[in-house]
């Protein structure tokens, strides 16, 4: 399987689309997500939080919102109230 980049044209919509297809038709696969958007991300099982090439902080969002500075301002700058 290829990887699957995020196309500029592509919306939002057609990707949570193909994600669930993703994880209906391959559903023991394990699927890398590189992206600094916290919505493309937030229904991962587990979110690595990078800083310079290092881990800096993982979990999964919710996880990283209660204990990640980083993640949290990140979150609310992006996705503004709809946080949780």
């Amino acid at each position: 399987m290829r990887p699957v980049r995020r196309q500029p044209g592509l919306r939002r919509r057609v990707l949570l689309r193909l994600r669930q297809a993703l994880r209906r038709d391959f559903p023991c696969t394990t699927l890398v997500i590189i992206s600094e958007r916290v919505s493309a991300v937030r229904e991962a099982d587990c979110i690595l939080v990078l800083e310079n090439g290092r881990i800096d902080a993982q979990g999964c969002h919710d996880a990283l919102m209660a204990s990640c500075r980083r993640y949290q301002r990140m979150a609310k700058l992006q996705m503004g109230g709809d946080v949780g």
